[in-house]
């Protein structure tokens, strides 16, 4: 063989090899970018899960006025007031709860784009333990209406163990077991891939 075939094949076999390791490189960063994207969207959801859970902390908290008064007019029947004050209470608090939720939904959203629907699936039940907790806002509210309709002791207690917290709290048993839901599927997508799934 001549000196220039051998050239030429010694040539060939480091490009062929230089395009391998290339293109090994490239799956690498394709994988590792990948790696980071599921990252930073499973601490969105696993922040936005802790957040939504202090937020139903927040509002059931039986304790306090953190607002100040509502704003009212100076003739306002004492019934009224106390109407007035408990709305404006609940309305503030809820804002928390707003807040939190919108970032857990944008973070949720995200991460079905990249991981399918079932995270998606998981957030109805959160949503019905938010709605559990605004309706027994509402009913609890209403009643403290002038001329409101008074809650039957039955409906009371309902009312009561979804607003606040309780010795034996089993609507935040159903809160946790909602949210641990979501946080689970982000979970193990903080640690990475495993190492076979890098070759």
């Amino acid at each position: 063989m001549s000196s220039e075939i051998i050239q030429s094949i010694v040539v060939s076999v480091s490009a062929a090899t230089a395009s391998l390791c290339a293109l090994a490189g490239l799956v690498t960063w394709r994988r590792e970018t990948r790696w980071k994207d599921d990252r930073e969207i499973a601490r969105m959801v696993i922040r936005g899960t802790i957040a939504v859970r202090e937020a139903f902390k927040h509002v059931r908290n039986p304790v306090g006025n953190y607002y100040g008064p509502a704003p009212i007019d100076d003739d306002c029947p004492p019934d009224r007031l106390r109407y007035q004050q408990l709305v404006h209470e609940y309305e503030n608090r809820w804002k928390v709860m707003r807040d939190a939720f919108k970032d857990l939904e944008e973070a949720v959203v995200e991460a079905e784009v990249l991981w399918g629907k079932d995270i998606a699936e998981l957030m109805t039940e959160v949503r019905l333990r938010r709605f559990d907790l605004q309706w027994a806002i509402e009913k609890y509210t209403d009643q403290e209406k002038p001329n409101g309709r008074q809650l039957e002791d039955e409906e009371y207690r309902q009312v009561f163990g979804v607003m606040y917290f309780t010795r034996n709290d089993h609507f935040a048993n159903e809160i946790d077991k909602a949210l641990d839901s979501v946080a689970d599927i982000a979970k193990p997508r903080l640690l990475g891939p495993k190492w076979n799934e890098w070759y």
